[in-house]
């Protein structure tokens, strides 16, 4: 053992199976006063994901043994019925066990116990063997899989097998003896956790699968799964967590001297922290009651805010840290919360997250102080913490952190007082949460002598958002991946901040709905009700309204103000909720109840007229209103208004659109898709060579391009001495881009009126093929079939005119005399600073010439990307199968798109359809340059199935192919199969 402090004892239990298991553990928690217990075996794969010589290690074990029930089905067959006993593993203890993958520090010996162990697999099993899906598999890298695993009888039976499955989607491994054992450590408070080796697969190829392997595959599960575990005494994660039971183990030994014994404090502060996190976050967040104490939260990052005064101003500019970061490098952290921000939970968010890291080597101990109770002379941090922090301070193997919310920063003296209390602990950490802290902020002194640094609170990474499906729903990590990019998509569309309580609202039932199909009304309702919850909770009024009365009030504001157009000044506000509540016999006090809604950041007054201040709340509220009012939503959703409100409408069309809604918007679409057909009169433009952007000659100087600006941004990051010169190149991308639009424009104000008309007619043809797609989309579960066909026959139908249409109009001629323009010598000297005695360097010239040429191919396939990319996040429900494979085409185009469409709900499927289609396209470079980049991106963020997308990379390849280019499918294919290690990409974020 590394640490003389940590003890060891093994058994071999006498026999195979749970009765065996059981009685080794009780023989073991007589002799010894037991810290944890860990199980080490093997296990059959249950999961689709795991593979032969994969780890596994428990979050949970449902144990079945004793609760089959088997009853007869017919006169030849019977019913399996499991009634499972759960058994969980300490959070903390599976986290610590995950740790040594993740974390930079130590993940380098994970990666060589990975290949050591690869290694020798390869030796034992040299060749190919029967895996998953009765297809043959090679030994690969080991991986590791934390969540559930099941004890029960192994078997081959595919019926046991998917029986098993109904426990938990996401269950990984069989195994036939955990459930005794945990049993035993849970009546003795014994924590306990499962390791084991995959062995096979436990289907009927289990007989071939040794065969083959000549039983090296057991032993090859047996010794990943000890030298995994062996591993682990190099976790500083996991020893910090041995360390801590063995101080429990000798608290409860010795329970009457606990509170003076100096030996258990650390374990006792984290145990008390551990209870106290979990009953506030329960008081602020009523959603979070049904949580298990540890349950971890996604954190909001943060940035410096414009307020540090005397910061350097690069720091301005830098990308958002994590708090934890923060918290870890400086004496001080100041976060500014915004009032409206809805999450009161966020300091006892971030005290949970202390709970699971070191700071120099040391256990982070959170201490949770009301800022209001800081004051001379008797407010010290030690008296109001109720703690002796000295002796904590002192301590090697704990770091205090304390939690300050709500300091009152005005006073000069509270100000100076906390200075003291800072400076008389140098070594501790203290973040300070501070909800609308401009005076805090602003209170340089403090700020500058401190070391301080002010952040403002920003919105929750997708890589977090990512993390906590991955980590609390047990999710394969692409399948986090495209929620988080959903949720994200969602977040931004709808100006929706999310806060860390907003996930706790999340249930699980939801989490296959963000996979197939559309719940986005129902996610915005989450946070609806989160800030409306907030209000009632704090209410202190004789008459608590509900929070559904609260949201129909601001429906019919809400109402009021986007369709009817009414301007309401405070006076006329109040008089709209005595209206409101004439209606509703209610006595309430109109100011206090306005009050309520400003002071959470609902609603603000902007040259004395009330705003609705966080716009997804405007739109989820009018969208509700609107679904009960259908001529009114006629009237709003005007289809020739050039301010559409595409927001509102999303969200309109998910909950319930009008028949007359559909029918207008059906006539319309129809109606263009007729007028554009009778104006083509030539084969569509994509299946000829008519579009040739220069880049697609010069893919060799793109790649110089792309390393050059890579190069650049790195420099400028990093600091590096020439970063003024690389910067210049960053910013000639941007200049381009506003030149090349600024040329567009000009072009177009030389166009004749004529000209102009027919910008302007296709900017609305866009747009409502845009509504279209929306609805179609939005309300797959709303429609009936017709409607739903139409909509996909002319939205299919439109989409190629469209693009033949708006690519005839590119003006190509103009992109080569603005290239002219940018390679000149004066605009050369002026973007790189060349002096008029220098000579102009070619190369300089050439950059200039490629990064135009990558603006033009980018603008170029822009809108082919953007409507296809529409298909595939709005509209592509697994609801919508029938309704798009029933389209009928007229032509090579239309075709690609109807199944490119259909791919996007089920890849495999429609493979062959979809390769059939790309074959019949004619050599044109530009189309399939374009399309195999659009399928890639597919493949890399919006699918998560493997099968679907290897279908779309078989796509990619068969679209470039006949250009005589490829890419390295297999290095893709194998990227794919290893990408359930999420923590990587976490960590590289």
């Amino acid at each position: 053992m590394p640490d003389p402090d940590i003890k060891a004892v093994a058994v071999l239990q006498d026999d195979m199976g749970k009765s065996a298991a059981t009685r080794a553990a009780d023989c073991l928690l007589e002799q010894y006063d037991l810290g944890i217990i860990i199980i080490i075996g093997i296990a059959g794969g249950i999961s689709g994901d795991v593979g032969l010589g994969d780890v596994v290690f428990s979050g949970v074990i449902a144990d079945v043994l004793d609760n089959a029930k088997i009853t007869d089905k017919s006169k030849r067959g019977m019913s399996i019925e499991l009634s499972s006993q759960f058994y969980s593993t300490d959070r903390l203890l599976e986290f610590a066990i995950e740790y040594i993958s993740i974390a930079k520090s130590v993940r380098s010996s994970f990666e060589e116990w990975q290949l050591a162990q690869l290694y020798k697999a390869e030796t034992a099993i040299p060749g190919e063997f029967i895996g998953r899906s009765n297809k043959n598999e090679k030994v690969n890298l080991p991986r590791i899989h934390g969540g559930a695993i099941v004890c029960g009888a192994v078997s081959k039976s595919e019926i046991y097998k998917s029986t098993l499955k109904q426990i938990d989607r996401k269950l990984l491994a069989v195994e036939t003896e955990s459930g005794g054992v945990f049993r035993s450590a849970e009546d003795a408070h014994v924590p306990a956790i499962t390791i084991r080796g995959i062995c096979d697969f436990s289907d009927n190829n289990k007989n071939k699968l040794e065969e083959q392997t000549n039983s090296n595959g057991r032993k090859v599960a047996a010794d990943n799964a000890v030298s995994f575990f062996k591993l682990q005494f190099s976790n500083p994660q996991f020893l910090l967590y041995l360390r801590q039971r063995r101080q429990t183990a000798l608290a409860l030994s010795d329970m009457h001297n606990a509170a003076e014994d100096d030996s258990t404090l650390v374990t006792r502060l984290l145990n008390s922290a551990r209870k106290e996190i979990h009953e506030r976050l329960t008081e602020l967040s009523p959603d979070y009651r049904s949580k298990p104490i540890g349950y971890r939260l996604p954190l909001p990052r943060i940035k410096p805010a414009a307020s540090n005064a005397t910061a350097s101003p690069l720091l301005h500019e830098q990308q958002p840290i994590d708090i934890l970061e923060s918290i870890v490098r400086n004496q001080l952290t100041v976060v500014n919360v915004p009032k409206s921000y809805p999450d009161n939970a966020l300091p006892w968010i971030i005290a949970g997250e202390l709970l699971l890291i070191e700071i120099d080597g040391k256990q982070a101990i959170p201490l949770h102080i009301d800022g209001g109770s800081i004051r001379p002379p008797n407010g010290t941090f030690a008296r109001v913490a109720n703690i002796d922090l000295s002796k904590l301070y002192l301590r090697e193997d704990a770091r205090p952190v304390i939690v300050i919310t709500d300091f009152e920063a005005l006073s000069p003296t509270r100000v100076a007082f906390l200075r003291e209390q800072i400076d008389a602990f140098p070594e501790a950490r203290v973040v300070m949460i501070n909800r609308d802290s401009g005076d805090v902020a602003q209170n340089t002194e403090m700020v500058s002598t401190g070391g301080a640094l002010c952040y403002d609170v920003c919105a929750i990474s997708f890589i977090q958002i990512s993390e906590f499906f991955r980590r609390t729903f047990q999710l394969a990590e692409q399948e986090a991946t495209v929620i988080a990019l959903r949720l994200s998509e969602m977040f931004r569309k709808f100006s929706l901040n999310a806060h860390p309580s907003y996930f706790s609202n999340v249930a699980s039932e939801v989490i296959g709905s963000l996979l197939r199909a559309n719940r986005r009304a129902e996610l915005l309702q989450i946070a609806v009700s989160a800030f409306l919850s907030f209000i009632v909770a704090n209410d202190k009024t004789p008459v608590v309204l509900s929070r559904t009365t609260r949201e129909t009030f601001l429906r019919k504001l809400a109402f009021e103000k986007k369709v009817n157009l009414r301007n309401f000044t405070r006076t006329q506000l109040i008089a709209f909720v005595e209206e409101f509540a004439g209606e509703k016999d209610f006595e309430i006090d109109p100011i206090k109840f306005i009050s309520s809604f400003q002071d959470r950041g609902i609603i603000h007054f902007e040259n004395k007229h009330v705003q609705i201040s966080l716009p997804f709340i405007e739109s989820y509220l009018l969208s509700s209103e609107l679904v009960n009012r259908p001529d009114d939503a006629k009237r709003y959703f005007d289809l020739s208004n050039t301010n559409f409100d595409f927001v509102s409408f999303d969200i309109y069309s998910e909950i319930g659109p009008s028949d007359a809604i559909v029918d207008s918007i059906l006539t319309k679409l129809k109606g263009m898709v007729e007028n554009l057909a009778a104006k083509q009169t030539s084969e569509h433009i994509l299946l000829t060579n008519t579009l040739r952007p220069a880049l697609l000659e010069k893919t060799t100087r793109l790649k110089a391009l792309d390393k050059r600006i890579q190069d650049a941004y790195e420099d400028v990051n990093s600091g590096r001495s020439n970063s003024l010169e690389k910067q210049r190149l960053l910013d000639l991308a941007t200049r381009v881009e506003g030149s090349a639009r600024d040329a567009q424009n000009e072009i177009r104000r030389e166009h004749s009126s004529e000209e102009t008309t027919a910008y302007s007619r296709a900017h609305d043809e866009f747009r409502l093929w845009g509504i279209s797609t929306t609805l179609l989309g939005s309300a797959s579960e709303r429609l009936n079939k017709e409607p739903k066909r139409s909509l996909a026959k002319y939205i299919v139908a439109a989409m190629s005119l469209l693009l033949d249409q708006h690519l005839r109009a590119f003006p190509a001629v103009e992109f080569q005399r603005f290239k002219t323009q940018f390679q000149s010598e004066k605009v050369i000297r002026e973007i790189f600073d060349v002096p008029d005695a220098d000579t102009v360097d070619e190369g300089l010239k050439d950059f200039v010439s490629v990064v135009v040429d990558a603006y033009e191919f980018s603008l170029l396939g822009s809108p082919i990307r953007s409507m296809f990319g529409q298909l595939g996040n709005v509209a592509a429900h697994t609801v919508l199968r029938t309704s798009i494979s029933s389209i009928e085409t007229g032509g090579k185009f239309e075709e690609l798109i109807a199944k490119v469409w259909a791919a996007e709900i089920e890849a495999v499927e429609v493979k062959n359809e979809l390769i059939k289609a790309i074959d019949s396209l004619p050599i044109a470079p530009f189309l399939r340059v374009t399309l195999s980049t659009y399928f890639m991106t597919r493949v890399y963020w919006t699918q998560w199935e493997k099968q679907k997308r290897f279908a779309l990379l078989d796509a990619a390849e068969a679209t470039i192919k006949p250009l005589n280019r490829s890419f390295d499918k297999g290095q893709l294919r194998r990227m794919i199969l290893r990408e359930d290690d999420s923590a990587d990409r976490i960590r590289k974020e």
